[in-house]
Formats: structure tokens, sequence, C-alpha cells
């Protein structure tokens, strides 16, 4: 929040508007001015310090949600102007399509939004060698599924649960959201540094075509 400083023009254009106080009733022992300026020095302090810590948090939540907008407008940027046919061509990261470069965005959106809450709990989601051998099996399995579906349902996908994200996010403390903590650190990679890993992956294919 950002605090309204009343100007001196202000100031001087009220004082010209009311009497001045006469200085027999207002002085600098009056009674009034030294109850308020105890006052003053009672309540500033604790305004600016909660004003500082609201500030703060805000301002990580903010940065964190600029980064994430930002990332994802240049992840859409980078497929603007594509064609059907051209979404669904092979080579932009091995064999991967577009199409499937977008379904593996929505794939690990997905595990974020499922495995995030366990992370901001305090524990640890299972591993994915554990479950699947590795991340690249995964992948690939992930990969198999998605072939499946069709071009609109893959871009269906891709905004929906890019929301589920977002929505999720704001229910998450302020307190998880700085970059040191191990919660930010999964959603970067689930996220933002995902997108843009990809994004350079679709414009350098696309500079290549």
């Amino acid at each position: 929040m950002r605090s309204e400083i009343v100007s001196v023009g202000g100031a001087e254009e009220q004082s010209r508007e009311q009497p001045t106080p006469s200085s027999s009733l207002l002085t600098p022992h009056s009674p009034l001015l030294i109850w308020q300026f105890a006052a003053a020095c009672v309540l500033l302090p604790v305004l600016e310090k909660d004003g500082k810590d609201k500030g703060m948090a805000q301002s990580t939540r903010d940065r964190l949600y600029a980064t994430l907008d930002d990332r994802w407008k240049a992840l859409l940027a980078s497929i603007d102007g594509l064609s059907d046919e051209q979404m669904q061509t092979p080579g932009v990261v091995g064999e991967w399509s577009v199409k499937d470069v977008l379904a593996h965005l929505t794939t690990w959106e997905e595990e974020g939004v499922h495995h995030l809450p366990t992370v901001a709990a305090g524990k640890k989601p299972p591993t994915y060698a554990s479950r699947y051998g590795s991340l690249d099996d995964f992948n690939a399995l992930k990969y198999a599924e998605n072939a499946k579906r069709s071009l609109p349902e893959v871009m269906t996908r891709l905004h929906d649960v890019h929301a589920q994200v977002l929505a999720y996010l704001d229910t998450v403390p302020d307190e998880l959201l700085p970059s040191k903590e191990r919660f930010r650190n999964r959603l970067k990679w689930d996220t933002y540094s995902h997108y843009a890993m990809h994004a350079k992956h679709i414009q350098e294919w696309r500079e290549r075509s």
C-alpha cells in the first residue's frame, strides 16, 4: 500500500480557509499539543513497522505474480501465429512438436497443483525415481498419454490448469513465497522457469524453420 502525503501547498491552502488558532490557546506547552506529540511518539513507530511488514510481504507476492505473468505471456507469444499444422510438426525438442511441448508444460503444472500443498505442509512428495524409475520415464509416460489428445484439448488444458495454479497460489501464505523457500523452488521449476525454457526452444525452432 502506498501512503498519500499532503502537499505543503495543500496545507497552506487549508490555512487560508480556516482561522489560525491564537498563540494564547496553543502554546508549545499546551496540554493538547503535549498529548498529540505523545500519541504520535507511541503510534508512528507501530504504524511504520506494520506498513513495512505488509509492504514487504505484498511486494514478494507482487513480484512473483509479475514473473509468472511475464513468463506466461512470453510462452504464448512464442506460439502466436502458428498454424495447426505447424503446432503438430515434430522437431521442436527432439521429436516433440509444439503441441507436445505445451502438453508437457501442462503436465508439470498439474504436478505442481498436486504436490505443492505437500511441500507447503513441510513434507516431501515421493520421488519420481521411486514411483516411475526416473524423471525421463515419467516424462515419456505422460508424453504417450498426451499424444492421444487433440490440439484443441491440449490448448484448453493448457489454460485451465494454469488457472488452477494461480487460484491455488492465492491461498498460499506469504511466508512460503520468498525465493529461499523450498515451496518457491518447487513452484519455479513447475511453472515460470519451465515456461521460459520451452518458450526459448519454440522460438529457436521457429527461427530454424
